[in-house]
């Protein structure tokens, strides 16, 4: 809950200092999902990262890496709600991203390809995103 409470005060002075629409707002986004979706808010952890998903697309395109980042943190939502099927889109987005950008012996690749496995077993509350 501190945390929380620290992430949600920098989001408040990141958007009053550097907009709505900057591209550290959108990290503080993931930042506050992730910590969302260990306490197991997994509604208000989706929302964030489909804003967040938004505004890295509108700053760097489709094929970026954090834009591949926002996916798979999706993947874990999708994973902790049960939702296989998105859950699959997500990861499909992000490898695709990840694999050229990364290669495929790279940390956040082979961390990624671990989720391969749960897209068989959805982890219920206790997920952890990205």
């Amino acid at each position: 809950a501190e945390a929380e409470a620290h992430v949600r005060e920098a989001l408040g002075i990141e958007e009053s200092l550097l907009g709505r629409r900057h591209p550290k707002v959108a990290t503080r986004f993931v930042n506050l999902a992730q910590i969302l979706l260990a306490q197991g808010d997994t509604q208000e952890a989706e929302n964030l990262l489909l804003r967040a998903l938004e505004l890295e697309r509108e700053r760097y395109g489709e094929e970026h890496r954090n834009v591949g980042l926002v996916h798979r943190c999706l993947t874990d939502v999708c994973l902790a709600t049960g939702d296989l099927a998105r859950a699959s889109e997500h990861y499909a987005a992000a490898v695709r991203i990840y694999a050229p950008v990364f290669g495929p012996e790279h940390g956040y690749t082979k961390d990624l390809k671990r989720r391969e496995v749960q897209l068989g077993e959805p982890r219920g509350e206790s997920g952890r995103c990205c």
